[in-house]
């Protein structure tokens, strides 16, 4: 029999405590032989706990574990050498008989958690008064350095509308337009009047 420390409560007696340590081991299958393994994740350390909390303050105790069960805090468990870090109270089961007149015996389950904490940044927008040192300086106007301003280089410019009289006369000869003709002269003889 053994003392512990849950967060804040002192537990008088830890009759056993059995911790798990697990890991996922992701495999694939092969022709021959054993299948391999190519990924190993370790999953949350589960400890789960035979306690007695007796004494004075056992009723103060118990509810401190229901508060602490209820509200999902993170808490610190040590017992003998083991030191445990985020700890959160997965389940909580008291029992009550006549063998324990000033206390209870409880049985806990205890996980490990990782939480994310979201990452906060700030966002400044520019000042549209101040010019952005990252953009190069606009060109100078011809009426102010008396400079005739090169043309800029043809740019793709994406999927535009394209002119009316111009398309026709392209799609006229195009090869998707003369199968389409093609296959209504077909569809024309077939089709039954």
């Amino acid at each position: 029999m053994k003392r512990a420390l849950l967060g804040d409560i002192d537990i008088d007696v830890l009759e056993s405590e059995s911790p798990e340590y697990a890991n996922v081991i992701t495999e694939k299958p092969v022709e021959r032989g054993v299948d391999i393994a190519d990924h190993v994740r370790p999953q949350p350390i589960r400890q789960s706990l035979s306690c007695v909390i007796a004494g004075p303050r056992a009723e103060s105790k118990y509810q401190q574990l229901k508060q602490y069960q209820e509200r999902g805090e993170r808490l610190l468990f040590v017992s003998g050498l083991d030191v445990m870090w985020d700890m959160v109270i997965e389940t909580l089961s008291p029992s009550r008989d006549a063998g324990i007149s000033d206390g209870f015996e409880v049985d806990i389950v205890l996980k490990q958690v990782r939480v994310a904490a979201p990452e906060v940044e700030v966002y400044v927008a520019p000042d549209p008064a101040v010019p952005d040192p990252t953009e190069p300086a606009p060109a100078p106007r011809q009426e102010e350095s008396g400079v005739v301003p090169e043309v800029a280089p043809d740019r793709h410019l994406g999927t535009q509308q394209p002119i009316e009289g111009r398309v026709d006369e392209q799609r006229r000869g195009s090869i998707l337009m003369e199968g389409a003709r093609w296959i209504g002269d077909v569809l024309d003889r077939v089709a039954p009047e």
